[in-house]
């Protein structure tokens, strides 16, 4: 493809991560309303033992929150599209930034992009069965560990793709490439500690989304004159 119909097809997939993401936390939202925890979603995916999950799923009479559970179910349901559009919106970026550099490491972070789709898809299967079998009260240990491997697996292909585009953005050398090339290195120096400490895979994955969004800020406001 011509490097101005990447860049469309980037714009495009950018708005739609705005527009999926905010159906998902309103889904979220509209069949809870409150919840314990900050993040509920990103810290069931890095939950890496039952006694985590049924903690975090856990209301204040020593039960399951059926409300949670079911509001997890639903978000992410529509998880599966979100990890289509942030994989494609990446995969339309670098191929943009590829077809004007001509430059193979972007064809390291389109397949890193697919990667992170793949097992975005698989970890919200493992997930959904946990949440199946939560209310059930059945065993759900195998599911985790299919879980965790999948989790990690996504979370650090998207931090690779990015540190690619850091790469991109910090060669600029300047203004608002720079800066974003700055944050989305950011998850690279995250990832390692995030591994070894739990308290960590929250923070890690912001700083993955803020990656993200900050990718997508650049696709609108200049790409197009620096690469052409």
């Amino acid at each position: 493809m011509s490097l101005q119909t990447n860049l469309t097809w980037a714009k495009v997939f950018g708005v739609l991560i705005i527009i999926v993401y905010l159906a998902m936390s309103f889904a979220f939202q509209s069949n809870l309303g409150e919840y314990k925890v900050k993040n509920p979603i990103i810290e069931l995916e890095f939950a890496n033992s039952q006694d985590q999950v049924l903690h975090l799923l856990g209301d204040n009479n020593g039960g399951i929150n059926t409300n949670l559970v079911k509001a997890l179910i639903v978000s992410n349901r529509i998880d599966f599209l979100f990890a289509v559009v942030y994989s494609l919106f990446l995969v339309f970026f670098f191929a943009a930034v590829k077809v004007a550099t001509e430059k193979k490491i972007y064809l390291v972070a389109i397949f890193l992009a697919f990667v992170a789709m793949v097992f975005d898809i698989l970890e919200n299967t493992q997930i959904l069965s946990i949440l199946g079998k939560v209310e059930g009260s059945q065993s759900f240990e195998r599911h985790i560990s299919l879980m965790h491997i999948f989790t990690w697996v996504k979370w650090l292909s998207l931090t690779i793709a990015l540190a690619i585009a850091a790469w991109f953005g910090i060669s600029q050398r300047r203004g608002l490439p720079l800066i974003i090339g700055l944050i989305a290195l950011i998850p690279l120096l995250l990832a390692l500690p995030a591994m070894f400490y739990h308290s960590l895979t929250t923070i890690f994955a912001l700083a993955v989304i803020l990656g993200i969004i900050a990718i997508i800020i650049l696709v609108f406001a200049g790409l197009k004159k620096l690469l052409t």
